[in-house]
């Protein structure tokens, strides 16, 4: 569905393109990117709403978001797929509670992994001046639980974490390189 509408978006921006400035894949790329930010809010809007936790399903996606820019992760195969799984997820987490003893043993686990494991980009796509300062940033994002001590964000930090385990796509730091134009579906960082 969101393949299919920015591949349509792509074309139709691509008639007015007269300097032929831009790749039809990277118009669609990119399209496809924000039509998945778009639909990952309005799901997780609407989700939100039916469950009545709007509040904590926003707050899920922000603190997910937040992490996942500079630990990164695998993707999953399909923007559509990840709209709804992430706002399956986002919703979903708010109604998991734990004990204390829990929350520590989670915010330990995930202060292991992402010291062990962040960041671990599948794609990369672009480089970036924060690129020596992501697993750093990632570390202090996640230990800052120790102190909140929120159930929610453990929650949401563990989901993430598992997507930078080294059992997807081959595993470890080795990492994929594809440019857009070399990538037949599309991808979020």
């Amino acid at each position: 569905m969101i393949t299919m509408a920015s591949s349509r978006l792509a074309k139709q921006l691509k008639r007015y393109d007269e300097d032929d400035e831009y790749d039809i894949e990277v118009l669609e790329w990119q399209i496809g990117i924000y039509l998945n930010y778009l639909f990952t809010f309005l799901f997780t809007l609407l989700l939100g709403l039916i469950l009545n936790n709007l509040i904590e399903a926003f707050l899920s996606m922000i603190s997910f978001i937040a992490i996942r820019k500079f630990s990164g992760g695998v993707h999953l195969r399909s923007l559509t797929l990840c709209a709804i799984v992430s706002a399956g997820l986002f919703s979903s987490l708010p109604f998991i509670h734990i004990g204390t003893g829990t929350l520590m043993f989670i915010n330990i686990f995930n202060c292991i992994v992402f010291i062990l494991m962040s960041p671990n980009i599948f794609e990369n796509l672009n480089t970036s001046l924060i690129d020596p300062y992501r697993k750093f940033i990632s570390i202090l994002i996640v230990s800052s639980n120790l102190l909140i001590g929120s159930e929610l964000l453990a929650l949401t930090f563990f989901a993430q974490g598992l997507l930078i385990m080294p059992f997807w796509k081959g595993g470890g730091k080795s990492f994929e390189k594809r440019t857009c134009s070399q990538d037949s579906e599309f991808h979020q960082s």
